[in-house]
């Protein structure tokens, strides 16, 4: 269940089974996962409350997973950050986050995590690049098209924005009448 006062039983039940100090590989996994797993519904839980408090989370949370769990808890994290910043319009900031999520090397056995990580990336660029072209800075969304092209999975999308951007920065000049 995700009711708070649950998932924070949960978390203090899983830290003294893992200080506990099980010799068993099978009995350390498992508790290793479900730490992570309770740590990740306790950002969910938070995520309305905010970047601020999701970054205070995550820092209270980290010590306590075990090393191997850390960059992809750290990434889910700061992904999470991006989410909030793309709702809040701050699309600049979202990339950003996004790149620090990019930023950790995530284990081969969360392939999926990282698919969605770049997934994100890629989404917070587009939304910079339609932000910076609203402003009419046609050079900004230029550059960040060039870094879409370069992404793995990101050359067909830039293509297909690079002529919206034109157009919207055309927009922008000719409602500020710079002809």
């Amino acid at each position: 269940s995700g009711e708070p006062a649950r998932l924070r039983r949960a978390l203090e039940t899983l830290k003294a089974a893992r200080e506990v100090g099980s010799k068993d590989r099978r009995v350390v996994y498992v508790v290793n996962q479900n730490l992570r797993a309770t740590a990740e519904r306790l950002l969910e839980q938070v995520k309305g409350q905010g970047e601020r408090r999701v970054l205070g989370e995550l820092k209270a949370l980290s010590p306590l997973l075990a090393d191997d769990k850390q960059p992809g808890f750290q990434a889910f994290a700061w992904s999470m950050v991006t989410g909030i910043r793309i709702d809040a319009g701050d699309s600049e900031g979202a990339v950003k986050a996004s790149n620090r999520a990019l930023g950790f090397v995530i284990p081969p056995s969360e392939a999926q995590l990282a698919q969605v990580i770049r997934q994100n990336h890629l989404g917070a660029m587009r939304l910079a690049v339609q932000s910076r072209s609203r402003r009419g800075d046609w050079e900004g969304a230029k550059a960040l098209l060039t870094k879409m092209r370069n992404f793995p999975g990101g050359a067909q999308l830039a293509a297909e924005d690079d002529l919206h951007a034109a157009r919207l920065v055309s927009d922008h000049r000719i409602g500020v009448r710079d002809y």
